[in-house]
């Protein structure tokens, strides 16, 4: 029996070991937990969330709704997982991290195909079939090593994590305040509050040990601080909703059993005293203290490397076949996109030289491609985002997604002759039904990923497109009905 070795076990190591594991391959695991937790970890368990809790929005037509859903249909064990830890939140996938952290050190502790070794490499090991995950806080000696072996240059740059508040010392009766549900409330800001807001944050003073770190230009990363200061636009744009002239907080629980909640999108390197003051601004806030924050908002560094042609689209190293780089340091950017990347590279383990690729129409095979393809020159950490899809088939597309759409309610047939039909969802989605079927058979299909499978043709058969979308016996048999498809052979 074969056996990798995984340096790290964040989200995207502890996805290829439960991956390896699971298919009869022993996995030696490597994390400096629990006998070491610092920097932004405060969890002694693996695959601990820093940032937020958050694995991306549910809509399966947005870019990280794409992936989660593409991850799912790949059964990912910490996609399952997570499902078990979720909170009360109709838009984003949000969950508990404690629980979610626990359940996933439970399964890898119980493996027998797992080994656990408590220490923090520093070195390369002497051996072949290694799998690097070792995440954004890498040690400065592996980095190097890493960086002097295989020829790739290494960088770093600043993230920053939300606050966490007792939800205990906030007005919620305050009429700003709006609960969704247990697990989240809607904070409202009139224009005159926001500027207020603002202006604190502008005022505010930066905890120095980070400054010398550069930001990637990203405004999803940077703290919200440095947008009030540099560019309010996009302070508005890409970190609050919008509602009624006023701009939207979502305060989030972040774990079930206590009153923690995140101040979602207010990621911020603020010294705490300005951080009390800042949000001292907020409806409702009015009281808070030093004490008032069960994790004050921070940053931390993130290493990753410049990996274009030096990885192929399965995260190996070109250089040297049998070793992976997975995860922050291939330059993913995003919880999710990390965990695609365990399972890509598990795959190609598992499967060997039968392995393919996933399609460029996927948002898993296009993140793939994306660190193994893109420009070096202007690489940096990137996540799941619509323009990364490749749309070589948009001319097919269109038309047939016109049949599909005229034809709702008329009788299809598949292979071997299960009769369906099929409703629409939304204006990109389709539910479809099976007729006089004993069991729940309605899938859910979106327009995307029609899209995957025009990118996958030629296929003979649904087994080939099994991994990319929901019944996929029905899909097939609408792209080779000539009333949807009418050059289909």
């Amino acid at each position: 029996m074969r056996e990798i070795l995984i340096i790290g076990g964040g989200l995207a190591g502890s996805e290829a070991a439960l991956q390896l594991a699971s298919s009869g391959i022993r996995v030696k695991l490597y994390d400096r937990k629990p006998s070491k937790v610092d920097g932004a970890y405060t969890l002694n368990g693996y695959a601990e969330l820093v940032c937020n809790n958050s694995l991306g929005h549910v809509d399966e037509n947005k870019p990280l709704g794409m992936l989660l859903r593409e991850l799912k249909l790949n059964r990912s064990f910490l996609i399952d997982i997570a499902e078990k830890c979720k909170l009360q939140d109709d838009r984003y996938f949000a969950i508990d991290i404690k629980k979610f952290s626990a359940l996933i050190t439970e399964e890898i502790k119980k493996h027998p195909n797992i080994t656990l070794i408590d220490e923090e490499v520093v070195k390369l090991p002497a051996m072949e079939n290694i799998i690097i995950a070792s995440g954004p806080l890498t040690h400065k000696r592996l980095a190097d090593d890493i960086s002097r072996t295989f020829k790739l240059k290494d960088y770093a740059f600043s993230d920053a994590s939300s606050p966490i508040i007792n939800i205990d010392d906030i007005d919620l009766s305050n009429s700003a305040i709006e609960k969704i549900s247990n697990d989240l409330y809607y904070l409202k800001l009139n224009p005159q509050r926001f500027v207020e807001f603002t202006d604190r944050l502008k005022d505010g003073e930066i905890a120095g040990e980070h400054n010398s770190i550069d930001f990637v230009p990203d405004a999803n990363t940077h703290p919200i601080e440095k947008l009030a200061r540099e560019d309010i636009s996009q302070l508005r744009a890409v970190r609050f909703a919008v509602s009624d002239n006023n701009l939207v907080i979502a305060l989030r629980r972040a774990a079930t059993l206590t009153n923690a909640f995140i101040l979602v999108g207010c990621t911020t390197q603020l010294k705490n005293g300005s951080q009390v003051r800042a949000f001292s601004a907020l409806p409702g806030f009015e009281k808070i203290t030093a004490d008032t924050f069960i994790r004050f908002g921070r940053m931390h560094k993130n290493t990753f490397f410049k990996t274009p042609h030096k990885l192929d689209n399965f995260f190996r190293v070109k250089q040297k076949q049998d070793v992976y780089l997975i995860g922050q340091i291939s330059g993913l950017d995003g919880y999710a996109p990390a965990i695609a990347s365990g399972l890509v590279a598990a795959r190609r383990i598992i499967q060997g030289k039968n392995a393919t690729q996933f399609p460029p129409t996927t948002m898993i095979g296009a993140l793939a491609r994306y660190v193994a393809n893109s420009d070096p020159k202007d690489y940096n950490p990137m996540g799941a985002v619509m323009n990364l899809i490749s749309h070589s088939n948009e001319w097919m597309l269109e038309p047939i997604w016109k049949n599909i759409v005229a034809l709702v309610g008329e009788p299809f047939s598949t292979k071997r002759r299960s009769v369906f039909t099929y409703t629409l969802f939304d204006t990109e989605t389709i539910l479809i039904r099976v007729e006089n079927s004993i069991k729940d058979t309605t899938y859910k299909v979106t327009k995307s990923d029609f899209a995957k499978v025009l990118n996958a043709m030629p296929i003979d058969g649904p087994g080939m497109i099994n991994n990319l979308v929901w019944g996929p016996s029905y899909v097939y048999a609408l792209l080779k009905d000539r009333r949807i498809m009418p050059w289909a052979v």
